[in-house]
């Protein structure tokens, strides 16, 4: 064997040598019990849907037609989790998402004095609130991707309860002889959507010590429920969407 084969032997060895250390160093296990995430932030995505209201009017149906929109808007949210083999958790996670918006206005309303002679009245109205409750069972698998730095991927059913104003019987102004009328603005009533779902998502957080530190998280969460009922008839309306949020993670 030559000198310059033991040469090219001996830096090898010596750097697997180095090298070795260095890897077990980096620290993948998780070897926590759990963690707690609290985070504020904001719901990115908007959301559509539209209501029909029908009621009597001079003797004759009258219908109110809108068009709402849930604009993008703040949230608060929490996780939790215990861990229960190797990098695997499992645990629960609620949001609160909360907006005032606008809707579309659409108005038939019959003629006091002539039969199926509709007046057509509409504008843009505001303080349509739109509130919105998830509660998901979640399992999180956690990977320490450094000594300081934490990825989380999670995923799980979710439960939603939302809260919606929506648009009722018209509300408007007219003068003999009462070809035209103006809409000024409706009767709102607030109703409720219940319906399951899906959400995942990914957390990637900093320790500044053992037990805490801060992070950001992107969430994907969806349902689709149904509104309506008395005099406005079934609606669809999807709920969730796209959130990022960030605040204090706790481990313990």
């Amino acid at each position: 064997m030559t000198h310059r084969t033991l040469r090219i032997l001996a830096v090898t060895a010596l750097a697997l040598f180095m090298v070795r250390p260095a890897r077990a160093q980096q620290p993948s296990a998780w070897t926590g019990a759990g963690f707690i995430a609290i985070d504020a932030g904001y719901q990115i995505a908007s959301t559509t849907f539209d209501t029909t209201t029908t009621y009597t009017l001079n003797v004759e149906p009258a219908h109110v037609s809108a068009s709402y929109e849930i604009e993008p808007g703040p949230m608060f949210g929490a996780r939790g989790g215990v861990r229960v083999w190797k990098n695997l958790a499992v645990g629960a996670g609620v949001s609160y998402f909360s907006q005032t918006g606008h809707a579309e206005v659409e108005a038939q309303l019959p003629h006091p004095f002539y039969l199926n002679r509709n007046r057509m009245a509409s504008g843009t109205l505001g303080s349509f609130e739109h509130q919105q409750v998830m509660v998901s069972a979640e399992a999180s698998w956690l990977v320490r991707a450094g000594s300081r730095v934490n990825v989380t991927i999670f995923g799980g059913p979710a439960y939603f309860r939302a809260w919606q104003t929506v648009a009722g019987a018209a509300r408007f102004t007219e003068s003999y002889p009462y070809d035209e009328a103006m809409l000024t603005d409706v009767e709102r009533t607030s109703q409720t959507i219940s319906a399951t779902g899906f959400t995942v998502g990914a957390d990637v957080s900093y320790l500044f010590s053992k037990a805490a530190g801060v992070g950001g998280l992107l969430r994907y969460s969806r349902a689709s429920g149904r509104l309506g009922g008395g005099e406005t008839a079934q609606a669809a309306l999807d709920l969730g969407g796209v959130q990022a949020s960030g605040g204090l993670r706790i481990r313990f």
